[in-house]
């Protein structure tokens, strides 16, 4: 499995993770929610989380010669750009 793939695998199962349990246990979720914005650190280590996995997401599609690396590489600026919306907005 090239880096690309499993970069994408990795990416769409930390996506089904969190938007899952908004479907099948909203209440729950949203405690859960509340849990991880209630303190400064856990949203820059969500905001840490976000940011290597879009630097992961950008280094792997760069030279790739698939269709789905145009795609990948602007979801990871995309993910990098909610990272720095965590660890700057968020936290001051």
């Amino acid at each position: 499995m090239d880096h690309l793939a499993l970069v994408r695998v990795v990416a769409g199962a930390i996506i089904i993770a969190v938007r899952g349990p908004f479907i099948l246990a909203p209440a729950a979720s949203l405690a859960g929610s509340r849990w991880l914005i209630a303190s400064k650190a856990r949203i820059r280590v969500a905001g840490l989380i976000f940011a290597l996995l879009g630097l992961a997401m950008i280094s792997s599609a760069q030279g790739s010669a698939q269709g789905a690396a145009l795609v990948v590489s602007i979801l990871g600026w995309l993910w990098l750009l909610a990272a720095v919306f965590l660890l700057l907005i968020f936290t001051s």
